[in-house]
């Protein structure tokens, strides 16, 4: 019964402390073409780029609803 308990804990800890869990840029089968770290910046770029799109869309949509001026 011990060794049950101990052998499933030890199992449920090794099973739960993964390294790759919880990053996009790290690859578990390896490093890929790229390195975590270029890919991380190049998806903050992407997410910035379209935040700044969705606020110009944004932008256009309220000139046309309020008739407010071009900035």
């Amino acid at each position: 019964m011990k060794y049950r308990l101990i052998f499933g804990s030890l199992l449920l800890v090794l099973v739960s402390c993964n390294p790759y869990r919880g990053f996009s840029g790290v690859d578990p089968k390896g490093m890929g073409k790229k390195p975590p770290s270029v890919r991380i910046a190049d998806d903050m770029k992407k997410s910035q780029i379209k935040g700044n799109r969705k606020i110009k869309r944004e932008m256009k949509r309220k000139q046309k609803r309020y008739g407010a001026p071009k900035d």
